[in-house]
């Protein structure tokens, strides 16, 4: 791993007398460029909403691309970092807000995006289900996501990607809107900044085409309490 970004890291959250807040907000930053690299390369040619800027580790590699970025971050501790960057690149749009109160429909409405877009971000592991949850909630929402390329917990992403009974939530979440494929596991703690307790794992997941929805009801396992109103 190079640690450039690790000592950047740190030196950053000095300068900035910051503290990762990791019991409200399980803020641990990636600090491994070639993970973040192999992140980027995983998404498709569509706008970006990235889910948890950070220091904007990520970010930097996704307003390479040349595509509109729109930067989520609940954090405004980190305004001094991502203001800057918002100023150098003219494709990058950063809102301080809580993702789950953010309406992706009106982000898509308000930057005219002419395709789709696709989350990405590293995610805290406490974010993942209400994350799926205010999708499957939100018709209107869901309708301008293509799908996701998520950095979260590799026991999340085992757990997601289960098919068969007993599932937990998060596997009926998933399932009932999205193609889930497993791009990598094992990602070692030693990767973010401070240590993350456990592995992590990169997935990807493409939103189901309308009649894929009710096609297998095994996607539905479980599901009464979670009820599905399609967008027409």
């Amino acid at each position: 791993m190079n640690n450039s970004l690790l000592s950047w890291t740190k030196a950053t959250l000095q300068k900035l007398s910051l503290k990762p807040d990791l019991k409200h907000k399980g803020q641990h930053f990636l600090v491994d460029k070639n993970l973040g690299k192999f992140l980027i390369s995983q998404l498709p040619e569509l706008p970006i909403i990235e889910i948890g800027s950070g220091l904007g580790a990520i970010t930097g590699f996704l307003v390479q691309r040349n595509l509109p970025v729109v930067a989520v971050e609940i954090d405004r501790r980190f305004e001094p970092i991502l203001a800057p960057l918002q100023e150098k690149y003219s494709n990058l749009k950063v809102i301080f807000a809580n993702v789950l109160k953010v309406d992706f429909s009106q982000i898509e409405k308000e930057f005219k995006f002419k395709n789709k877009v696709w989350l990405t971000g590293n995610l805290p592991y406490q974010l993942v289900e209400p994350l799926l949850l205010k999708l499957v909630r939100n018709p209107k929402e869901r309708e301008v996501i293509a799908g996701a390329t998520f950095l979260i917990s590799e026991r999340s992403a085992r757990e997601m990607g289960k098919l068969k009974p007993p599932r937990g939530k998060l596997g009926i979440l998933a399932t009932s809107l999205f193609n889930f494929q497993l791009i990598k596991v094992g990602i070692g703690k030693e990767n973010f900044w401070p240590p993350s307790r456990t592995s992590s794992a990169i997935v990807k997941l493409t939103k189901l085409k309308p009649k894929e929805l009710y096609s297998s009801p095994s996607r539905f396992f479980g599901t009464d309490c979670l009820p599905i109103q399609e967008a027409k």
